[in-house]
């Protein structure tokens, strides 16, 4: 994205959200322009928002009412980010010229806040919405995505666009909703759970017209404000399984017990970090069968 000094074309909520806390704000209208109210008990620095459709924004649309005049914009296809110090209680003044929509917006403070901010809009815009058309505006030219074995490697734009036909020729009604999002470093990590219906073909699979029920876990990676690499994982036996393309499994020789309640310590990141590493490694690396009720609460 490019800074703007002049006016330049430009075009959630609800999942647990770890490690660097963006807050959703909904705007005010008010008289032909949006307000957005710092209500978050903190100091921010920077809103980012998404638009329907693409917006024409200048410099002087902006106004701080309550904080720091407004230091830079960075437009894009449908995004906005305004850098702008608030204070709590601030409020941030938009003009926006057309008929341009807000779809969602965020204060951030950090540039993992942004991060976990473009992830979820790949979720809203690119695959919820079905703006293909914005791919480009959150992933690099050069970057890799990584599939599973439906879908293989991934380059550039051009071949997570691909992914994306591909997706939304086999179920045009795709919904996703982010159930935790987590960021570390330069890494946004996402659990989806997917829901569809198999109206179309599936690579060289007929239409089955089933419904389709899966999750995912979704890794990217961040460079200069854009996506340069993703990793998938998607239940895709559940998938064929549910589209009638493999017999289900048997049923279980074992019985669940009835799960406790969560209570407790909740624990620091890094002590969770290495006892998710022991998971890993004790139990099913070396066997180590005892470690699981130390491990596993």
């Amino acid at each position: 994205m490019s800074k703007s000094t002049g006016c330049t074309s430009a075009g959630g909520a609800g999942s647990r959200s770890i490690g660097g806390s963006q807050t959703a704000v909904t705007p005010r209208a008010a008289e032909g322009v949006l307000l957005f109210d710092n209500e978050t008990g903190a100091e921010v620095t920077r809103i980012g928002i998404l638009f329907d459709s693409p917006v024409a924004l200048c410099m002087k649309d902006i106004v701080a009412v309550g904080g720091e005049a407004v230091t830079r914009l960075d437009v894009g296809v449908r995004t906005a980010w305004i850098d702008v110090a608030l204070v709590p209680g601030g409020t941030l003044q938009v003009s926006i010229p057309g008929n341009a929509k807000v779809s969602s917006a965020y204060w951030i403070s950090s540039v993992q806040e942004k991060n976990k901010v473009i992830v979820r809009w790949v979720i809203e815009a690119v695959w919820n919405e079905g703006d293909s058309a914005a791919i480009a505006e959150f992933m690099s030219s050069s970057s890799v995505f990584h599939g599973d074995s439906f879908v293989g490697e991934l380059p550039g734009v051009e071949g997570y666009t691909m992914f994306w036909t591909m997706s939304h020729t086999a179920l045009l009604d795709n919904q996703f909703t982010i159930e935790d999002i987590v960021t570390e470093d330069d890494m946004v990590a996402i659990r989806l759970l997917h829901a569809g219906t198999n109206t179309g073909p599936f690579m060289t699979i007929p239409a089955t017209g089933a419904s389709i029920v899966a999750r995912a876990i979704v890794a990217y990676r961040f460079s200069d404000g854009k996506i340069v690499e993703g990793w998938l994982n998607v239940d895709g036996l559940g998938m064929l399984t549910q589209m009638g393309l493999i017999p289900p499994m048997g049923p279980p020789n074992f019985t669940w017990g009835t799960p406790s309640a969560v209570t407790g310590d909740p624990g620091t990141p890094e002590e969770n970090k290495i006892n998710a590493s022991r998971d890993c490694g004790e139990v099913w690396n070396e066997g180590n069968f005892a470690q699981i009720d130390e491990i596993i609460g």
